[in-house]
């Protein structure tokens, strides 16, 4: 199965289509929900990222969403990246 046809399943089921299983080789209603409640899948988060400009003597100030962003607001600093470290919840 595709993702598109997977996405496609869980769109009629939103719509509370009829779903039918055909893991045994013949169309047997199912609810989704309750097949998919049974393993534990996610879509992973994303590190957050900062930059901060840093001063000359070693001060930061305020955070940005981009290194271009924290030269315009402080000129002559040095943007440094900060990289959110996720932890394994397992």
């Amino acid at each position: 199965m595709t993702i598109d046809e997977m996405i496609a399943v869980l769109q009629a089921a939103k719509q509370e289509k009829k779903i039918l299983d055909f893991t045994n080789g013949h169309g047997i209603e199912t609810n989704v929900r309750e097949r998919l409640s049974i393993i534990d899948i996610r879509v992973a988060p994303e590190p957050r990222e900062i930059w901060l400009p840093i001063s000359r003597d070693g001060k930061t100030m305020d955070g940005f969403s981009s290194a271009e962003k924290c030269r315009a607001y402080w000129p002559g600093c040095e943007p440094t990246i900060f990289r959110e470290v996720l932890e394994d919840d397992k």
